[in-house]
């Protein structure tokens, strides 16, 4: 009772919303998300279930997709049938995750790759790339932001499988190739919009 009584107003209210760890009372904190990172390691280690736990619950959705590649390596298993191929492949492995966590891949590069297979995942990287390296030549320095903003975030994220991250996508993949009026044009003359 006597640490009851030591706790500030800022950490009762804390409790009560019920933030289970001191260090988790400011959010932003990057000592707080290794703390927390390490703790879902922890737990899973110690109870085998990856469930409801961001990052190793992510672990488990790379592994279905690496064990999906595998089976359907060249072609993949379309685009249809990648609800189907997941779940089967949580039930193959064993996976301790509960029905509801039993998502997708959470990767936009493992996602292209158990839907259209090596052919299709080449053939996405070199259409992700192919105007990185010409935006790299021109020294086009938002295109290349955006660029490696996007590339990053489809590590953790399926950006392009929802509306908001293709139109996202789309929208300034477009702005920044095609409109930007810094580019000179592709015979070294400037664009119309330069004159």
């Amino acid at each position: 009772s006597a640490g009851v009584w030591t706790l500030s107003d800022a950490e009762i209210k804390s409790v009560e919303n019920g933030v289970a760890n001191v260090l988790y009372q400011d959010r932003s904190s990057l000592k707080a998300r290794i703390h927390q990172s390490v703790w879902e390691f922890h737990h899973k280690g110690l109870k085998g279930d990856p469930g409801g736990h961001s990052i190793t619950q992510r672990f488990e959705y790379w592994r279905a997709a690496i064990g999906i590649i595998k089976q359907n390596t060249w072609f993949g298993v379309g685009t249809g049938d990648v609800p189907k191929a997941f779940e089967l492949q949580y039930d193959l492995m064993n996976s301790s995750l509960e029905k509801v966590w039993r998502l997708r891949s959470h990767n936009q590069y493992l996602s292209i790759g158990v839907a259209f297979g090596m052919f299709g995942l080449v053939w996405f990287l070199i259409s992700l790339l192919y105007p990185l390296i010409i935006s790299t030549k021109r020294n086009d320095f938002l295109y290349l932001s955006f660029a490696l903003i996007s590339l990053i975030s489809m590590i953790s994220e399926d950006t392009l499988e929802t509306q908001a991250g293709v139109t996202f996508f789309a929208l300034f993949t477009s702005l920044f190739l095609f409109v930007n009026p810094n580019l000179e044009g592709t015979d070294g003359k400037k664009t119309l919009h330069e004159e």
